[in-house]
């Protein structure tokens, strides 16, 4: 079974109510299929709280390690005007293996 992955502008989407997104959504929760979301992405939607947001991250995996991090860091980049996250990204499976350590812990 191949999770789906969702990128912000699906999370957009979502939050706009877009007929065709929440199609997807109800698709792949009646067959099973779990819905990725990198953190990343996460952090260039999130700018606060609200019941909608919340909604739409109770039906995603989000794949981070800290979820509060990666909101803090939303509404950090919404306090300042023009300002996008540099991060690296990489979407489908591999946004969700950890990267090798080199020469740590030796």
């Amino acid at each position: 079974m191949t999770p789906l992955t969702f990128d912000t502008g699906a999370l957009i989407a979502l939050e706009r109510n877009r007929q065709r997104m929440r199609a997807i959504v109800a698709t792949a929760r009646a067959d099973g299929l779990p819905i990725l979301v990198p953190g990343a992405c996460v952090v260039e939607w999130w700018r606060s709280r609200t019941d909608v947001r919340e909604a739409i991250l109770k039906c995603v995996v989000v794949v981070h390690t800290n979820d509060a991090l990666v909101r803090l860091a939303g509404e950090a980049l919404a306090k300042v005007p023009m300002a996008t996250p540099v991060v690296p990204r990489r979407s489908g499976p591999g946004c969700v293996r950890p990267a090798p350590t080199r020469g740590h812990g030796r």
